[in-house]
């Protein structure tokens, strides 16, 4: 009986301590499987994390990139083509040079004095669009008009001075040798014509129209090539865009002297 009684005592001890065995293999699964859940959890927040700054800089990265591509090629068409070096005179007969206006933004019109309507139209545009900015601030000391007439054979000095003050008292009219005129006009791509049968030196003796191309010219303070506005460009447009090229410049140069004056590159 007694040895019955210690058989039942050591399988009971037998049986209690399978199930505390059995439960402590359950507790370290557990264990095992929260910790692996965890290091899931934390590997795809860090993934995500990772994914998502990648994804950040790669897109800035491209903006940059497109952002100076485009810059150099603004740099680089345009300016390269149209306008440069050139001799001519003013309508009070002083030599002027393409650097007499550096230093200043430059609006510029080709036309002639003996053009009917077109000329007349535009050169009109032009002083709103002067008197505007000049409101704004943009006066004298800014920018400058200037009429290059494409008829040297007729618009004399004078004819060039009496015109241009019918539709701005600063527009300037500048003149020269028919070479120095072709130079400009060739520079600017502006394409001028005469009648044939005009012979050079007899021009004064001839009623005649020159057909010329009709656009206005806007150059910066370095004397470089900004925009040209056709006919289709109305005087709010030209006021609003050179009002806008003029504060663009104002604030690079504002940001340069600045970095000059810390000593940052």
């Amino acid at each position: 009986m007694m040895i019955k009684n210690n058989q039942r005592t050591i399988m009971k001890k037998e049986n209690l301590i399978n199930h505390q065995t059995k439960n402590n293999k359950k507790k370290k699964t557990k264990i095992i499987i929260t910790r692996k859940s965890r290091i899931n959890a934390s590997s795809t927040l860090i993934g995500f994390f990772v994914l998502m700054f990648s994804s950040l800089g790669l897109y800035f990265y491209f903006n940059y990139k497109r952002a100076q591509i485009k810059k150099d090629l603004n740099k680089s068409i345009g300016r390269a083509d149209i306008g440069g070096s050139w001799t001519l005179v003013d309508h009070y007969g002083r030599p002027v040079t393409s650097t007499y206006f550096k230093e200043k933004f430059q609006i510029i019109y080709f036309g002639f004095t003996f053009c009917p309507d077109i000329c007349p139209t535009e050169l009109t545009k032009m002083g709103e669009v002067l008197e505007e900015l000049e409101k704004r601030g943009y006066g004298s000391d800014t920018i400058q008009p200037l009429m290059v007439s494409v008829d040297p054979g007729r618009d004399t000095v004078g004819q060039l001075r009496e015109y241009c003050k019918e539709f701005h008292p600063r527009l300037l009219g500048l003149t020269g040798t028919p070479e120095q005129i072709y130079q400009i006009c060739k520079k600017f791509r502006v394409y001028s014509s005469k009648p044939p049968v005009v012979e050079e030196g007899e021009e004064m003796e001839q009623d005649y129209l020159v057909d010329h191309s009709i656009f206005m010219y806007l150059m910066n303070d370095q004397n470089q090539f900004l925009e040209v506005y056709g006919q289709d460009k109305e005087a709010e447009y030209i006021i609003e865009d050179i009002a806008k090229h003029i504060a663009k410049s104002r604030e690079s140069e504002y940001k340069t002297f600045w970095k000059s004056l810390l000593g940052i590159n």
